[in-house]
């Protein structure tokens, strides 16, 4: 994927950004050490312990909840307080899962309990924890994609509203970040998940709007638990990601026949998206180049390069 920059006092403000938050921080210790994450099939994995053991957490902003791998569970032979029940829209449909409470965290260095955590099945028993919504709100989170690293700010240590470059939808409630993008020069609401590996995921009525829907255009095969799902690719000449411009971009929709469900598989059912028309999402191919600053419940994000 190719990206052109419009402005190089765009470049310039960045360096100003980083450096006065990095000060402001400094003075009031109001930030996390960076962690450093490995990448995985476009997934980010953070190292976490879990009641004193060491695992592997997830992290999915796309996520409405923290989750616990019942795997893990199993493997150590962990349990908790069930503190309810919860309707959870996983990729193929609708499940009851528990909810539990007291589990001791360790994370960016300290101590913590989490309450609230759904016990759910997340795969390999070595991936213990799935990091949402929950972990996003209360703070600001910057994640340096090119670097693999990401860290915490407190809100008091830094004015992010003045710096933010992008249309940010506060989304209380629902737990999924929506940002505004543009594509062949039309405006689109986009899911924003780090949970996704694709780049650009729309819905095929709005690729037909748009034209994207050739003869000559790539259909691929998605093996899901239950069903296969066939999806359609083409490339676009430009997309707007705050103030960048990027050529080429791969747009992935459903192929004819087949449906898309846009919100993230780790789902409470019966949420909304508070009103906005949703297209889409956005994923790790594009979210690759950045470094994103991020207040989910304020709905502020500033874009911006890794430092050079």
């Amino acid at each position: 994927m190719r990206h052109c920059f419009k402005g190089m006092k765009m470049k310039a403000a960045i360096s100003v950004f980083l450096a006065s938050m990095v000060f402001s921080v400094a003075a009031t210790a109001g930030v996390t050490k960076w962690l450093e994450f490995e990448l995985r099939g476009g997934h980010i994995i953070l190292p976490a312990t879990v009641s004193g053991i060491p695992t592997q957490a997830i992290l999915d902003s796309g996520a409405q909840f923290n989750a616990i791998n019942t795997a893990f569970m199993g493997k150590h032979n962990l349990s908790y307080n069930r503190v309810g029940k919860i309707r959870v829209q996983g990729a193929f449909g609708v499940k009851v899962q528990d909810k539990l409470s007291g589990l001791p965290i360790q994370l960016f260095g300290s101590e913590t309990t989490f309450d609230q955590v759904v016990g759910l099945a997340l795969g390999h028993h070595s991936r213990g924890l799935l990091l949402g919504a929950p972990l996003f709100y209360g703070n600001i989170m910057q994640i340096d994609y090119p670097g693999k690293r990401l860290r915490l700010v407190t809100r008091d240590s830094m004015e992010l509203a003045d710096f933010t470059n992008i249309r940010m939808v506060d989304q209380k409630g629902s737990g999924m970040p929506i940002v505004q993008v543009t594509v062949e020069g039309k405006n689109i609401w986009l899911i924003l998940d780090t949970g996704n590996s694709a780049g650009v995921v729309i819905e095929r009525t709005l690729a037909r709007d748009m034209g994207l829907i050739k003869q000559q255009n790539g259909i691929t095969g998605a093996q899901g638990a239950t069903k296969s799902i066939h999806v359609e690719s083409t490339r676009v000449s430009q997309m707007q990601f705050g103030p960048y411009t990027l050529e080429n971009v791969l747009v992935s929709f459903n192929a004819e026949g087949n449906s898309i469900r846009l919100k993230n598989q780790y789902s409470q059912t019966g949420t909304r998206i508070n009103g906005k028309r949703v297209s889409g999402l956005i994923g790790y191919d594009v979210l690759k180049h950045f470094v994103l600053t991020m207040d989910y419940a304020r709905g502020q994000m500033h874009v911006g390069l890794p430092e050079e």
